[in-house]
């Protein structure tokens, strides 16, 4: 009998040690998850706030500043 309750024992052992290398690696992978959701929210809120700021001045009354060059006036041109 007690070498069955052996074969048990270093079953259990060997599930246990094959549990906590599965629990090692997801814990891993949960950190490095987490750390680039962090940096991605954070990036996310930077847009955002650039998309409000820009929302902002194409809604403002006098229109977002112009930028370019200033139109040339047109001259008349006889065909004379």
């Amino acid at each position: 009998m007690s070498s069955f309750v052996e074969r048990r024992w270093f079953a259990a052992l060997a599930a246990t040690r094959s549990l906590q290398a599965e629990c090692d690696l997801l814990f891993e992978a949960l950190t490095l998850a987490d750390d680039a959701w962090r940096r991605a929210s954070a990036q996310l809120a930077e847009f955002e706030a650039l998309r409000d700021a820009l929302e902002r001045e194409m809604c403002a009354p006098d229109g977002p500043p112009s930028q370019g060059r200033e139109p040339r006036q047109r001259t008349a041109v006889s065909a004379a």
